[in-house]
């Protein structure tokens, strides 16, 4: 068995464990709460982006991850990781840069 397979079984386990509570959440700079969501949900949402997923790649392929920090970022990762793909993280390219980071990003 893989890493991403272990990975992908340990989110479900996760997930059934309790799937009311808390699983992740987005702290603003102010520390509040932005953004959160319970393992039901972000079961839910994986599985939905996992299929997606799945559509486009093969298992194994390289996923490229361009998200701002935030709970998108956190559902595509383990959508990846449910989906046997191995998730790329790269930081969303700055707009005032963009024509300079274009390359590099492509």
């Amino acid at each position: 068995m893989t890493t991403l397979n272990h990975l992908g079984s340990f989110f479900a386990w996760r997930c059934r464990q309790q799937p009311e509570a808390l699983a992740f959440a987005f702290v603003r700079d102010t520390l509040e709460i932005g953004q959160s969501m319970t393992y039901a949900q972000l079961e839910s949402q994986v599985t939905a982006l996992a299929a997606l997923i799945r559509q486009h790649t093969e298992v194994g392929d390289r996923v490229l991850l361009v998200y701002p920090p935030g709970l998108e970022f956190v559902r595509a990762f383990w959508a990846c990781m449910v989906s046997g793909r191995v998730a790329v993280p790269v930081p969303a390219p700055d707009p005032v840069r963009f024509k300079n980071n274009a390359p590099r990003l492509r």
